[in-house]
């Protein structure tokens, strides 16, 4: 999930002032949206493990002109799979087998051990978690962004925030 700040109208302001002032109110909302977005993630994303849950990180990126709110949840499979992506777009019938050659699957199904040298999964249901999480917060996110807005209205016309 990412939530993308566009600062070209700010380098328009050609302000050194502005640039720097409206960077740090998009950096302070973006803070904020995280604050927001994080507990209607947790509380949305799917549990099994609550691995996927736990590994729920923010980070805000800043490539010299925009920033962005980058969230992420970077829980992985034992095989090193990040699965995230997974579950939230599902996947096609496919076939499981052992990682090393000549191994087997183990796995259990109603309290029974099960040993299997390939397994045909059926594949998963898409569970868009992180859409309901937007869609949740979305009148949150909407006045967030204006008070920002506004903000940025009142540094371009060096009123003080």
């Amino acid at each position: 999930m990412k939530i993308t700040f566009k600062a070209d109208s700010v380098k328009r302001l050609g302000e050194q002032y502005a640039k720097v002032r409206v960077g740090g109110l998009v950096n302070r909302t973006l803070r904020q949206l995280y604050r927001l977005l994080e507990p209607i993630l947790k509380e949305e994303t799917p549990v099994r493990t609550g691995r996927l849950r736990a590994s729920t990180r923010g980070q805000i990126l800043y490539d010299g002109v925009n920033q962005v709110l980058s969230v992420r949840q970077g829980a992985q499979t034992k095989g090193g799979a990040f699965y995230g992506r997974f579950v939230r777009e599902g996947t096609e019938l496919h076939i499981i087998r052992p990682r090393r050659e000549g191994g087997v699957l183990a796995f259990e199904i109603g309290g029974e051990l099960i040993f299997a040298r390939k397994v045909k999964h059926p594949g998963t249901r898409a569970n868009p978690y992180h859409m309901r999480t937007l869609e949740r917060a979305r009148p949150q996110i909407e006045i967030l962004a204006t008070r920002m807005m506004g903000d940025i209205v009142a540094v371009v016309h060096k009123r003080q925030v």
